[in-house]
């Protein structure tokens, strides 16, 4: 999807580590908007930084997990 549809110009894709993960790098906007797509990826991403947006993230996955 992000090959397709990318989030700046200057994004970037490593090469898939050994599980089939890619690091891709981008100067996206810091904002509701960026972050509300992000989780939209669920399990399917990792986000290293911002810290705030990887802060949020978790505390959002541990909401979840607490309603289970």
């Amino acid at each position: 999807m992000l090959a397709e549809k990318p989030l700046s110009r200057d994004q970037a894709f490593s090469e898939p580590d050994a599980d089939g993960w890619e690091y891709v790098s981008a100067a996206a906007p810091n904002d509701q908007q960026t972050l509300w797509w992000i989780q939209g990826f669920g399990a399917n991403i990792e986000v290293l930084t911002p810290f705030s947006w990887r802060e949020h993230v978790l505390q959002h996955a541990k909401a979840i997990l607490a309603r289970a």
